[in-house]
């Protein structure tokens, strides 16, 4: 995917990937300014005015007189493209998470807070009398164990309060009894 030749001693491109370059000398394409070795070596530097590397390195066929070498043309943006992919795929997926941590937080919050306004809502109604009052418990957790204490605490109040009614009753009924045995007595002392 990227330019690789072979060059000559006379720095002549005799071989290439791209064929319209066989043929043409070296510093067409390098700027001669970049002292280009015998030795494998990478060089930084800027070619078509993109910053690439140049990798070279000596080849030395073993029947031949000749001293080649090779090399090859990277582009900076080649080599981080991948790394460049990655990163944003690490954005999209941590955007994501974010997102739908923030989405279940709210969701989950908003469960809470509509129970527990539910509770205090019933609550307020006890407090003003409202016996009636009954919270549908959804859920085993804190707020389903107060709700279902709530229920228990309201059918006890009524019971307690049935309880002073039918104590009240039969206390005025014993005092209605008391009342006219008093006049029975009175009446048979007048007698």
């Amino acid at each position: 995917p990227f330019l690789t030749m072979i060059v000559d001693e006379s720095n002549y491109i005799i071989s290439a990937n791209q064929t319209e370059l066989i043929g043409k000398s070296m510093y067409e394409i390098i700027d001669p300014m970049h002292s280009i070795s015998d030795e494998p070596t990478i060089i930084e530097g800027d070619i078509d005015g993109e910053p690439s590397q140049i990798i070279i390195d000596s080849l030395q066929p073993e029947m031949s007189q000749n001293h080649l070498k090779i090399i090859s043309i990277v582009t900076d943006k080649h080599i981080v493209k991948d790394a460049n992919r990655l990163s944003l795929l690490g954005i999209v997926v941590t955007v994501a998470g974010v997102v739908f941590a923030i989405v279940l937080i709210a969701a989950v919050s908003w469960l809470l807070s509509k129970r527990l306004s539910n509770l205090s809502q019933n609550l307020d109604r006890v407090s003003k009398g409202d016996l009636t009052a009954r919270i549908v418990v959804d859920g085993d957790d804190e707020i389903g164990q107060l709700s279902k204490q709530f229920n228990q605490m309201v059918k006890n109040i009524h019971q307690l309060i049935e309880q002073v009614q039918d104590a009240t009753q039969q206390r005025n009924l014993l005092e209605i009894s008391q009342k006219e045995i008093k006049l029975k007595m009175m009446a048979s002392q007048i007698n």
